[in-house]
């Protein structure tokens, strides 16, 4: 612990970063000697971010798993679809070979069959492509929240290890460019803000100020930001 934190100088805003910070690096001993030197007047303040960020943290770990979900389904959906092809081809060789004719002759007789039309009537591909652009979406929705309460999205997923280790695992999702991007992300960071003010660090801007508090993790209102 430096000089400035055992002098009790720090400002709300600093000492919740810097408690996140500690987490990130389970650091639990400054944690909790930031959480001690915390002047009594910043104390309450200081619980409700920590509250707020913590929820905050629990929300993304939901919209995750649930874009990861429809990602993983998605996959499945495609190498079934290949299983499915394989399986079929195989199928009209073995006919063809029956009925003594050529493979492409089997399959123009088999064009017909109902059962195609249930396998093959649409590409799964594109259902991939949207579910793998709404799984990035959520995360850089998640990046935008943290942007706007001044947190880094790094730190703030090293307070979850196994959400970041979900999170690492899509790192070819993440950072492919060509994905567009989706409402989802918009959604995400909606959802992350208002579980953020609900969670504690509430709109002090209607309450005609109130010493200075923050509503962020910047210690300014919603309507000082940028954008917003």
């Amino acid at each position: 612990m430096n000089a400035k934190l055992s002098s009790h100088q720090l400002t709300l805003p600093e000492r919740f970063r810097l408690v996140v910070a500690a987490m990130a690096r389970d650091d639990f001993s400054e944690a909790s000697e930031l959480r001690r030197t915390c002047p009594d007047g910043d104390l309450i303040e200081l619980r409700s971010l920590m509250a707020a960020f913590q929820q905050a943290i629990l929300a993304f770990a939901f919209l995750w798993v649930d874009a990861a979900r429809s990602n993983d389904a998605a996959s499945a959906l495609v190498h079934a679809r290949v299983v499915a092809e394989r399986s079929f081809s195989l199928g009209v060789s073995t006919h063809a070979s029956t009925i003594g004719r050529d493979q492409e002759e089997a399959l123009h007789l088999l064009a017909d069959d109902p059962v195609l039309g249930t396998l093959f009537h649409d590409d799964p591909s594109e259902l991939i492509e949207m579910r793998r652009a709404d799984l990035r979406s959520a995360f850089l929705g998640f990046v935008g929240f943290c942007s706007s309460v001044d947190l880094d999205p790094t730190l703030v997923l090293g307070t979850s290890p196994a959400l970041a280790e979900d999170v690492v695992a899509a790192a070819d999702v993440l950072s492919d460019d060509d994905l567009p991007l989706t409402g989802f992300a918009e959604e995400v960071e909606r959802q992350l803000r208002r579980v953020w003010h609900r969670g504690g660090a509430r709109e002090r801007g209607k309450q005609g100020g109130s010493g200075g508090r923050p509503n962020d993790a910047r210690g300014r209102r919603p309507t000082d930001q940028q954008g917003r």
